[in-house]
C-alpha cells in the first residue's frame, strides 16, 4: 500500500481528503493547533515552518505522495 502525506489534516479540506484516501492509502496527516483523530488516519503533530521537524517526517514515513492543504480553505 503507498503511503500519503497531507498536510492540514485537521482543517476541513484535508479532513476531507484524508477521509477519501483511507481507502487506497496509508494515510499521514500533520496538524499543528488543532489535533484530529479518525481510525485508519496516523496523525502527525508538526510545526511546518520548522524545517528539521519536516525533514525527520519525510525520512521516517518516505510518503509516496503529499498533500499539502495546511492553510487552505
Amino acid at each position: 500500500m503507498k503511503t500519503l502525506l497531507v498536510t492540514g489534516a485537521s482543517g476541513f479540506l484535508g479532513w476531507h481528503v484524508c477521509q477519501l484516501s483511507i481507502r487506497e492509502w496509508k494515510v499521514y496527516g500533520t496538524c499543528y493547533s488543532k489535533s484530529v483523530k479518525s481510525p485508519n488516519l496516523n496523525i502527525i503533530n508538526v510545526n511546518l515552518t520548522n524545517f528539521r521537524e519536516l525533514k525527520q517526517i519525510f525520512q521516517t514515513i518516505k510518503p509516496d505522495a503529499v498533500i499539502h492543504t495546511a492553510a487552505q480553505s
